[in-house]
């Protein structure tokens, strides 16, 4: 059950990230108002990552790692 809820925290951080990169930008970004938006509290958040650049990178390497997984089927 821990597992399920952490990944929906995950989920619901990723959604409220994804709309304030769009609206306000990333340097306008806070731990606070993903937080808010994600409708968790900021120990949640901590749980998961040590800041919104931790976050950023975590996205960055899961867009890189599936670009390599669409490149190498292709390959083939």
């Amino acid at each position: 059950m821990g597992n399920i809820r952490k990944t929906d925290s995950k989920k619901r951080i990723l959604k409220a990230f994804i709309e304030i990169l769009n609206t306000d930008g990333f340097n306008k970004m806070t731990v606070s108002k993903i937080t808010s938006l994600a409708h968790i509290n900021r120990g949640t958040f901590y749980l998961n990552y040590i800041d919104k650049f931790d976050l950023l990178e975590e996205i960055e390497q899961e867009i890189f790692t599936k670009i390599k997984t669409i490149l190498l089927e292709k390959k083939r």
